[in-house]
C-alpha cells in the first residue's frame, strides 16, 4: 500500500486563550446541569457506558484472515511508563488527558511488530482496516500505523510528533489527524493512492 501525506500546522489565534477563559467561566454553570441530566437518566433506568476494562485482554476485532485483542494497561502502569520516560508521550500541556489508556494488541495468527508495542487508545476502524497511533521510545515521537483487514500485518504510514491526536475518516480511503500543541494544531491528511505492491 502506497499513501499521500500532506500536513499543515495553524497557529492559535489570541482570541483562542480569551474564549478559553470563557469557557471555563461556562463550565461552572454546566456541571451542574450535567450533574443533574446524570440523577435524572439515572432515575428513568438509562444505563452509562462502563468504562473500558483494564488489564484484561479482551476481543477486538475479528477479521476474515486475523483476529485481534486488546488490553487496556491500568492507571498505575500507564503513569509509570509516563513518567519513567520510556515513552515519547506528548508534554503534559499538549496531551488532553494524562489517563488515557495506552492499548497493547496481540493477534492470532501473531503480528509481530505488535508484540513490544503501545499505543493510544485513539483509533480508528475503516473498510481498509485499523488505524493506530503507536507511542515510540523516548525522542522518537507516534507513528500512525494500519492494520489491514484483509493481512495480518501492521504497517507504518508516517511519523507523527508526540501530541494529542484525534483521527477522522473524510472518505473511503482518506483520513485527517489533528495534533493539538500548545502553540497551534497539526492537520495531517493521509490518502490511500494504491494498493498495488512497488515493482522492483
Amino acid at each position: 500500500m502506497e499513501f499521500e501525506v500532506t500536513e499543515g500546522f495553524y497557529k492559535y489565534s489570541p482570541w483562542l486563550k480569551i474564549w478559553e477563559v470563557i469557557k471555563g467561566f461556562l463550565m461552572l454553570f454546566y456541571v451542574p446541569v450535567a450533574y443533574g441530566k446524570h440523577l435524572f437518566d439515572k432515575l428513568r433506568g438509562i444505563e452509562e457506558p462502563k468504562p473500558r476494562e483494564q488489564n484484561i485482554w479482551l476481543n477486538y476485532i475479528e477479521f476474515d484472515t486475523y483476529s485481534l485483542e486488546s488490553l487496556a494497561l491500568g492507571n498505575e502502569v500507564s503513569m509509570h511508563l509516563l513518567e519513567s520516560g520510556a515513552l515519547d508521550f506528548p508534554d503534559r500541556k499538549d496531551w488532553d488527558d494524562p489517563f488515557r489508556f495506552l492499548l497493547k494488541f496481540r493477534s492470532q495468527p501473531e503480528i509481530e511488530a505488535l508484540n513490544n508495542a503501545f499505543f493510544d487508545e485513539i483509533d480508528l476502524k475503516t473498510e481498509l482496516g485499523i488505524y493506530l497511533i503507536r507511542v515510540n521510545e523516548k525522542g522518537q515521537g507516534m507513528t500512525l500505523c494500519l492494520l489491514p483487514s484483509n493481512t495480518p500485518e501492521l504497517i507504518e504510514i508516517v511519523k507523527l510528533k508526540p501530541l494529542s491526536w484525534i483521527m477522522t475518516e473524510m472518505e473511503s480511503g482518506t483520513i485527517e489527524l489533528i495534533g493539538f500543541a500548545d502553540k497551534g494544531k497539526l492537520r495531517t491528511e493521509v490518502k490511500l493512492t494504491t494498493t498495488k505492491p512497488k515493482l522492483h
